[in-house]
């Protein structure tokens, strides 16, 4: 947190800190913390009409290579700017959201305790965020419905406080691009697993693009799961949403 308001105050004319739990009037985590995001655009202070992006790290807490990403993209989106031509046009033409932790509660936890806690911490003993959102929820391809399993799915579909706030947040931004990053593995995630999409042949092209656009070489698979936050962009929203697979360990030296 505080190293986003660092870059708002290093880079006030492109980047702006927003509380999410406060901006939207939404209940914090189960331990009481909030969640962040900061805003990267060449006019951050005005909604502009631009296509809205969103990179999102650690919904599994400990998938701690993602915060380390997202947080380098922050610093390539404002050092570079007006130095790289590639970036300058983006962050002209985007609105840019970077959340590098989603489970801030699961993150604590895991520096804490237990250095490879996946979920957040609900009672009795957490929930996996990632498999917590409405969209086939309910599927077979839903997660667990074992409080006790690493993968558990919540007791219903968008239980827990994060979950909603992402909701809250992708149905105000209408994002036209998300990038949800996790470790580990070096592939690019697309559509759904044990449901259909009528785009599913498109969706995988395009995930071959971007797994050879970040250097894995075209490496995709289906989703893990039903119940994930990138899916639930995709088809609630349209969302242009893909999970990344990152790194070949959870948690590197």
């Amino acid at each position: 947190i505080d190293e986003l308001y660092n870059y708002e105050s290093q880079y006030p004319s492109l980047c702006k800190v927003y509380d999410l739990t406060t901006w939207y009037g939404l209940p914090p985590t189960c331990e009481g913390r909030h969640l962040y995001a900061i805003k990267i655009s060449d006019n951050v202070a005005t909604d502009e009409d631009e296509p809205n992006f969103l990179m999102v790290g650690a919904h599994h807490a400990r998938a701690v290579v993602t915060p380390v990403i997202c947080n380098n993209s922050i610093k390539q989106f404002t050092t570079q700017y007006g130095v790289d031509p590639v970036i300058t046009a983006a962050v002209d033409n985007y609105e840019i959201w970077i959340a590098p932790i989603w489970n801030a509660d699961g993150y604590a936890y895991m520096f804490n305790y237990d250095n490879m806690w996946r979920k957040n911490r609900a009672p009795p003993d957490g929930v996996d965020l990632n498999r917590n959102y409405p969209f086939g929820w309910n599927s077979a391809g839903g997660g667990s419905t074992n409080p006790y399993d690493e993968t558990y799915k919540g007791p219903s579909a968008a239980s827990e406080p994060e979950t909603q706030t992402m909701m809250v947040f992708g149905n105000d931004r209408h994002f036209a691009k998300v990038l949800d990053y996790h470790s580990y593995g070096r592939e690019v995630l697309y559509a759904y697993v044990s449901l259909s999409h009528p785009f599913t042949s498109f969706l995988q092209s395009e995930a071959v693009r971007l797994s050879n656009a970040v250097g894995y070489g075209g490496s995709i698979r289906l989703a893990s799961a039903n119940g994930e936050n990138y899916q639930w962009h995709l088809a609630y929203n349209g969302s242009y949403a893909n999970l990344i697979e990152t790194h070949t360990s959870f948690q590197p030296t």
